[in-house]
C-alpha cells in the first residue's frame, strides 16, 4: 500500500469517521487499481486515458 493511499484512509478514518469495513473496501479498492495501473505510472502518475 502506498502512502498516498495510507494518509488518504487516515483521513477517511479521522476526518470522516469511516467504518472498519468501508476503510477495508477502500483500501482494497485504491490497492487494486495501483496494481493494475502500475505498468502506467500507478494511480499519482497514470496518464487519464489510462484512468
Amino acid at each position: 500500500m502506498t502512502p498516498q493511499i495510507e494518509a488518504f484512509l487516515e483521513m477517511m478514518a479521522v476526518e470522516r469517521d469511516a467504518s472498519p469495513h468501508t476503510l477495508s473496501a477502500y483500501g482494497r479498492d485504491l490497492t487494486d487499481a495501483e496494481t493494475w495501473l502500475n505498468d502506467a505510472g500507478g494511480l499519482m502518475g497514470a496518464p487519464q486515458e489510462a484512468l
